[in-house]
């Protein structure tokens, strides 16, 4: 039981991770893109959007993680840290990036203030990517922590 949720933790961290990343690395050349050629990148990720979910299970499934391992005390600190990062993540997506996008009615026409719009929504992906990778890191970490220990639960 403790391994699947192990591995559901990592899998979902590393599945909202990925899509982050892409849009981290795309960040320098987005942000020079005209009005028209911004627009159509965006509706690209418009289908993507099911992603956010994902982001939650990993949310979800390191909490359990968090109150399984409450007695391992350096397992347990570790994904604290990655918990807290994750959910620091979720909240810049509430305050800065979700408002964007009900502005701009998911990217699908662009306001005047475009510009401005476009950099908080960029600026906030970046930060979560950051972010999402920090969490991810402890995330890991806390599983090669025990990893002699995790061997056990396979028999």
């Amino acid at each position: 039981m403790k391994n699947t949720i192990r591995f559901l933790a990592v899998l979902f961290a590393a599945i909202s991770l990925s899509v982050l990343l892409c849009q981290f690395f795309e960040w320098p050349v987005k942000t020079s893109l005209s009005k028209d050629d911004y627009l159509v990148e965006q509706k690209l990720f418009n289908s993507l959007s099911w992603v956010y979910f994902i982001e939650f299970l990993a949310l979800l499934h390191t909490l359990v993680l968090v109150l399984l391992e409450r007695k391992k005390k350096r397992t347990f600190v570790l994904l604290l840290i990655a918990l807290v990062f994750f959910i620091i993540s979720i909240v810049i997506f509430f305050i800065f990036t979700l408002p964007t996008d009900i502005a701009t009615s998911s990217w699908s026409m662009l306001p005047d203030n475009w510009e401005s719009l476009r950099d908080q929504w960029e600026d906030s992906i970046v930060w979560r990517a950051l972010i999402n990778l920090t969490g991810f890191s402890f995330l890991v970490l806390a599983m090669l922590r025990n990893r002699y220990y995790y061997r056990q639960d396979f028999v």
